[in-house]
């Protein structure tokens, strides 16, 4: 299984007009979880309207869309 494949999380940023970029790959959800959680305190004067972040599961290879 090579490196990507193991990567089962990824995070999404999904903005205001709903194109989805992914922002990184993690090897559990609870990583996922910890990367969303540092971007969100990175950005506390975020407006409302400028995103926001996702944690999502990997399915399969390759079929997470690409931006």
């Amino acid at each position: 299984m090579s490196d990507i494949n193991a990567r089962l999380w990824q995070v999404i940023r999904l903005d205001e007009n709903g194109h989805r970029y992914r922002i990184g790959h993690c090897t559990t959800r609870a990583d996922a979880q910890r990367l969303l959680g540092r971007l969100e305190q990175g950005a506390p004067t975020r407006p409302v309207d400028a995103g926001r972040y996702l944690v999502e599961r990997v399915e399969g290879h390759g079929d997470a869309p690409r931006h």
